[in-house]
């Protein structure tokens, strides 16, 4: 979509869309349905996509809520109903 100069793979119903300098969450209509706020995000996984609010690593629910808070240095996408994450020892 011209509208998106960066945009992911459909996964779970939702493409991540980069809108200026954020990203957000389109669905299969390309409706925007997860507001651009953040830095970084990636594709959904078993019904959580990992997103970068700010400095720190965190997941969001399909509607776009803060399912687990950003707290990780690194996280990875859920597997299993596994993720891996990082935490800062500092």
């Amino acid at each position: 979509d011209a509208r998106f100069p960066a945009a992911g793979d459909f996964a779970e119903g939702r493409a991540r869309v980069r809108v200026g300098d954020s990203w957000g969450y389109i669905d299969a209509i390309g409706a925007l349905v997860i507001a651009p706020r953040f830095h970084e995000a990636r594709d959904f996984s078993e019904g959580l996509a990992r997103v970068k609010p700010d400095v720190k690593w965190g997941y969001i629910d399909p509607a776009g809520s803060l399912a687990i808070d950003a707290r990780f240095a690194r996280a990875r996408d859920f597997s299993g109903g596994l993720a891996q994450v990082k935490l800062e020892t500092r």
